[in-house]
Parts: C-alpha cells; structure tokens; sequence
C-alpha cells in the first residue's frame, strides 16, 4: 500500500521557474507514465529548513519497491459512473484514483482496487489553486463503514460487546482533516539530477468515533378482524419483526404503487406463510399485504430507521497529529510530487516515496 501512498499525493507536469506557482492547466495528461519509487530504509537524507532558496540532497535514496504509475481517461476505466466528475485517473496494479481537476483545485473523488470501490462524499482537497509558496490550504472529509459483530475478528467483538452488550452491528466515522502550507522552496537532488522545487509540509489529524446497536423486538399481529396490529410500524435498524396469528392470514413484501392499489403481488422480498420473524438489515419503507384479504384492506407498513448509538472514541485514532512533507517539481519529464517523505511524531524520517528514472536501482539497505 505504501507504493499507492504516493498517488494520494498526485503527480503533475507543470514548466515554471524555481518559485512554482501550479494551476489546473499544470496537470499531468491522460497517457502519462511515472515510475514511483519507494525506500522504506532512507539513510544520509534531511528534512532541511523553511524559507527561500533551499537545498536538498536525495542522492542516497533506493528503492525497495518500484511500481508504474499510468495517467487514464476515466470514461475508459468502467467506473465513470460511479466517479461521473473524474477528468483523471492514476492505476497502479488495479489500484485506480480517480481525480477531479478544477481552475479552484485539485480533488480525490475516490478508490478502486482490490478492497472495493469508495467514492468520497465529501471530496479530498489536494491541491487549491493557484499555488504559490506560503500559500495554506486544507480540507476535512468524515468517513462511515458498518461492521457486523459477528464478522469482526474475536477480541473485537468481545471489547465492543463490553462497552455495549447486545451489540449486533457497528458503525466506524473517521474524522480528518489537514492543513498544508507551502513553507519552502529551492532545488532538491534526485538520482543526480536537480530540480527547482516547491515544499509542502502537510500536518493531518483524524480521530475516531464508534457507534452501535442493539436491536430490539417488534410484533405485528393478524388480526382475526382483517387488519394489521400495529398497521403502521416504526422500527431500527437490526430490529426483529415478529409475525403472529399467520395461517389463514400471510404477509407478501410489494412495492408501493401495488400497495396503493391494493395489489398482491410480490416485488421480491419477504413472504411468511405461518408465524415468523424478520430481521430488517436495511432502512427503508417497507410495503407488505395479507393476499387472501387484501381487498378488505388488509395491510401494513414497516418503517425501518437508522439510529446509532455512541459506543467509544479514539480506538483506532487518537486524534493525535501527523506530519509528512512533499517536494514538488516543474520537470515536465519527472511529474509531481518529486519526494514525499514520512516522518514519526519526533519528525524522524522513516520512508520515502519518490518519482525517478525507469532503471531500477538494486537496493543495498538493511
């Protein structure tokens, strides 16, 4: 994943002089190819100083792993649907960002790979343009995945289940946000050659919060009188609808327009024929009818909500601070970012990401 790291941070062919300033007519084009390099052992390197006209020396740099980084028309990649504001995409071994370039900035609007396909719904910002040396910008996006207990590996569960016992289900909401500040420019030296540079010191923070539910039992009962007790029901997510008194009476899922009508027939979903119960995995409005006795009106209604519970917060981010650095360049033949190195909480450099040649360089680190 570290060597997908980088596309998060972009890749850019832009000619300009040694105080860059990078607009959305400086991005990279569809058909560009990068060579994304990744040392996971940097020795003899340092971060240097803010300010104006800064040297960096990257010569000792070599890549542990090497990978291709391909600039694609998104309409040509089978997702164009899903990120329908996509004017560029970046692949890495299937890995596919999708971006999102504008005369007011550059945007994340999300990933494909192997763990799925995640549109953003809040787009991340990457770049806000024009940008210039001591230019700041910054973004905050939240981030919701569920997980069902019973899938989640067992000491998991178990601490979820201490803090909220009957848990089923739980919601993860990832808050970040980052502040970038172009705090430097001058040359910076890569595989030998030098390129005029602009620095981006970019801090982050996120923290977590975790909700749940603990579902509940409902019972809708067929009346002996034709109706439906409660006829209209109001339940959370994960609840249990039991149907009682079912023989003569059933119960058939349709949608809404046959429900109006006072149809039967069945869109797909339940059916129960004698008693039973019914776990609702998804909110919604849910439209259900008796089919020998429909025309006496015999009906219901189930709406299903989604109401979390607070569980805890900071179990997977503490809400402290990160920091990392990228160096970009104006070398149309080398892209953007030429350097992004990742730093500890002490700002002790422990990888570096960087683009270079095609020849790939044995790595002697140990």
């Amino acid at each position: 994943m570290k060597l997908n790291t980088l596309l998060i941070g972009m890749l850019f062919s832009i000619c300009t002089f040694a105080q860059i300033t990078i607009s959305d007519t400086d991005i990279g084009s569809v058909g560009d190819v990068r060579i994304q390099k990744y040392d996971e052992n940097p020795v003899g390197i340092s971060l240097g100083n803010a300010g104006e006209n800064q040297t960096w020396d990257f010569s000792t740099l070599s890549p542990d792993n090497i990978a291709e980084l391909n600039f694609l028309d998104p309409s040509k990649t089978g997702f164009s649907e899903t990120f329908p504001m996509a004017n560029l995409t970046i692949e890495n071994d299937g890995f596919h960002l999708f971006l999102s370039n504008s005369p007011g900035g550059l945007y994340i609007l999300g990933y494909v790979g192997d763990f799925g396909t995640y549109p953003l719904e809040n787009p991340e910002l990457v770049l806000e343009f024009p940008t210039q040396y001591e230019d700041e910008f910054g973004f905050s996006v939240q981030l919701d995945s569920v997980s069902l207990i019973s899938e989640m590996e067992p000491d998991q569960a178990a601490g979820l289940q201490f803090f909220m016992p009957g848990i089923v289900a739980a919601k993860i909401r990832l808050d970040t946000s980052s502040i970038s500040y172009v705090d430097a420019w001058g040359t910076a030296i890569v595989e030998g050659a030098e390129y005029d540079v602009l620095r981006v010191k970019k801090s982050s923070f996120a923290t977590d919060t975790i909700f749940g539910i603990v579902p509940q039992s409902h019972e809708v009962y067929a009346s002996d009188y034709q109706i439906f007790t409660p006829e209209y029901l109001t339940v959370n997510l994960f609840d249990t609808v039991h149907f009682s008194n079912l023989g003569i009476h059933d119960v058939v899922e349709v949608d809404e327009e046959t429900w109006n009508t006072n149809g039967t027939e069945s869109n797909g979903g339940f059916e129960y024929y004698n008693d039973a119960s019914h776990v609702f995995t998804e909110a919604g409005v849910y439209y259900y009818v008796c089919t020998p006795h429909i025309g006496m009106g015999m009906k219901g209604i189930i709406e299903v909500q989604e109401n979390w519970d607070y569980v805890m917060s900071g179990v997977i981010s503490s809400g402290e601070s990160s920091t990392n650095y990228t160096w970009y360049t104006d070398d149309a033949n080398i892209g953007m970012p030429l350097v992004e190195v990742y730093v500890n909480s002490e700002d002790e450099i422990i990888a570096v990401n960087y683009i270079g040649s095609d020849e790939v360089i044995p790595s002697w680190n140990c």
